[in-house]
């Protein structure tokens, strides 16, 4: 027989017959009402009766439904193991025993790029060219 768990299975059970009862109350409430010619009392009470009842459902199903699959064999079963695959830094990965040289790095890069040193930009940078005029919103002045 499958293990009852008490948060999925018992816990659902007792809260949704809690709140049965408290809509039966909430609908007694809504019929006193109306007996008194409230028909808003009676409508809201009714109202918030239904909405209880509704939650309260919600709650069998959700028990029904764990005790389907606690039946099943599907409920609380441990997920299949799979092997563990070392997962490898990328860091330590490209590590080795040379410790880092920043110049030969930028020596290799320079030879790839194809000179021997960056151009310095003699020109100066050209200002925008002067936008022509918008027409202006409005009323044109004469």
């Amino acid at each position: 027989m499958a293990k009852v768990s008490f948060l999925k299975v018992i816990l659902p059970i007792s809260i949704g017959f809690g709140l049965n009862s408290m809509s039966r109350g909430i609908a007694a409430h809504g019929d006193l009402a109306k007996l008194q010619g409230d028909n808003a009392g009676a409508l809201s009470g009714h109202l918030a009766a239904l909405l209880i009842v509704i939650a309260a459902a919600i709650c069998f199903i959700y028990a029904g439904r764990n005790i389907y699959l606690g039946l099943r064999g599907r409920g609380d079963a441990p997920p299949p193991e799979r092997p563990i695959e070392r997962v490898v830094d990328p860091v330590d990965q490209g590590r080795s025993e040379e410790a880092f040289d920043a110049d030969a790095i930028m020596a290799r890069y320079l030879a790839k790029r194809g000179s021997g040193a960056p151009e310095a930009s003699s020109a100066a940078p050209q200002p925008a060219p002067a936008l022509a005029p918008r027409p202006a919103f409005g009323r044109k002045r004469s």
